[in-house]
């Protein structure tokens, strides 16, 4: 049980580290929340994202990319809203891990012959506020 906690706390805390050092101040915004950054070209589309404001952003088509979002503060728990909107588009979750104030889920589907892997991550001390959501995504 320790050792599970340990590899969520860091990667929790890799996830963090990695998407913050990925924003570009070059990116045009993504939509009209204020200070929002452009999505990658090649983000794919298969993967729906939460409203609001892309905090951080890197990444490629072949090394995956990494982003966190800080979901509207109208719009409810953006964990939870990022949960379902994936379910609702059509991925299975793979795996969740909950310790503490961390939370982290794994999803995967098939869309337009490309296998897409969303892992999800959220804590409430993250340096980016409590409704921060971290996404990694990779595609095979």
């Amino acid at each position: 049980m320790v050792r599970v906690r340990v590899v969520v706390m860091l990667v929790l805390a890799g996830l963090v580290l990695l998407v913050g050092a990925c924003g570009s101040d070059e990116s045009e915004p993504d939509s009209t929340t204020a200070g929002s950054l452009a999505l990658p070209d090649d983000f794919p589309a298969a993967v729906p994202v939460i409203e609001g404001a892309v905090l951080a952003v890197g990444g490629t088509a072949k090394d995956g990319w990494n982003l966190t979002v800080a979901g509207r503060a109208d719009a409810g728990d953006p964990f939870d809203n990022a949960s379902t909107q994936l379910l609702d588009a059509g991925y299975t979750e793979q795996f969740q891990r909950q310790e503490g104030s961390e939370s982290v889920k794994g999803f995967v589907a098939e869309s337009d012959g490309k296998r897409y892997t969303v892992v999800i991550g959220t804590t409430e001390a993250s340096v980016s506020g409590p409704t921060a959501i971290t996404y990694q995504v990779s595609q095979s």
